[in-house]
């Protein structure tokens, strides 16, 4: 595959970011789900193209995939703001509901802290 035949699909994944940034950026999270199978199609169609293209045109290609590095990464963070946001959220919630440390509640393997379990064990006494 040529350069010229690579480049309309670098076109189609900087255009499926652009659509993902702006769904991240208007809260419109509904579309989401479909543009993340839309960007997985255009990275692997991409990935095929830099397999079959010659040391140069793979070059090429690499050099003009920098704004789609930057355009993800920029969405990797519009993301981490909205988690974050939702985690405090959750937070205030659960301490609402009487229940302290709320995201903290259980650790990066799903355990649940010591003292959570010695709350909940209190509790059901």
């Amino acid at each position: 595959m040529t350069r010229r035949h690579a480049l309309p699909l670098l076109d189609t994944l900087l255009a499926v970011l652009r659509a993902e940034q702006q769904a991240l950026v208007s809260g419109t999270a509904d579309e989401l789900p479909a543009l993340a199978d839309s960007k997985a199609q255009a990275l692997d169609q991409l990935n095929h193209a830099l397999r079959v293209a010659s040391p140069d045109e793979r070059r090429a290609l690499t050099q003009a995939a920098a704004s789609a590095q930057r355009l993800n990464d920029t969405n990797a963070a519009l993301v981490a703001i909205r988690m974050g946001a939702n985690r405090a959220r959750l937070e205030t919630l659960l301490s609402l509901t009487g229940q302290a440390g709320g995201t903290a509640l259980y650790g990066v393997r799903g355990e649940l802290p010591a003292y959570a379990a010695a709350a909940r064990a209190s509790a059901s006494a």
